[in-house]
């Protein structure tokens, strides 16, 4: 795969029964495997990420099922982060100026948002696709489930609660609003936010 400006190379790479991503002629750390064998660059093509996943023994006889377990480690720019119990397919999503890189994984159960390898959460749930950084790249945003209701956070706080947060949203609009659709009961709903 190439930048999106053609300036750059990443692979995947297999040596061993061990996968790596390599990038510019270097090879990242390995893994069992890449979700996905996705590799995601930023938009200026200066950096890039992507998901291993390393595959433990199975459990012991009578603890468990026997199925491996796994690991998720986000690679941004060749240094892997901390293990999570799973990493969004589509992850890891970087803001428009390719400073900040953004993932939602699950730990304890729960979901977490790892904003430049800080956590911010738990959620019990998250909408598919909607981690989104703001155009100029200092507000992120997305959808998440609260026990029986889904709200927007933006920016670590969540806002009202809704019955639904409708599809497609939340999104950024090109002067910096973020706006989305939800449902409350049997009214539908545009929200508008102006992050300050």
């Amino acid at each position: 795969r190439f930048s999106p400006d053609g300036s750059r190379l990443a692979f995947l790479a297999c040596r061993q029964g061990r996968w790596s991503v390599v990038v510019d002629g270097q090879a990242g750390p390995a893994s069992d495997d890449v979700l996905g064998a996705r590799i995601a660059f930023s938009a200026d093509g200066t950096r890039v990420g992507y998901v291993g996943i390393a595959r433990a023994e199975p459990a012991a006889e009578g603890a468990g099922d026997g199925t491996p377990k796994t690991e998720h480690v986000v690679v941004v720019d060749g240094k892997p982060g901390p293990a999570y119990e799973a990493v969004a397919t589509g992850h890891p999503v970087f803001s428009p100026d390719g400073k900040h890189s953004a993932y939602v994984a699950r730990k304890g159960g729960q979901r977490v948002v790892v904003i430049d390898g800080h956590e911010a959460g738990p959620y019990e749930r998250y909408g598919l696709n909607t981690l989104t950084f703001s155009p100029d790249s200092r507000h992120l945003a997305l959808a998440v489930g609260i026990g029986d209701k889904q709200a927007v956070v933006l920016d670590g706080r969540a806002g009202a609660l809704f019955d639904q947060i409708l599809e497609g949203g939340p999104r950024f609009r090109a002067g910096g609003a973020l706006e989305y659709l939800a449902v409350r009961g049997e009214q539908l709903y545009r929200v508008r936010h102006v992050p300050d």
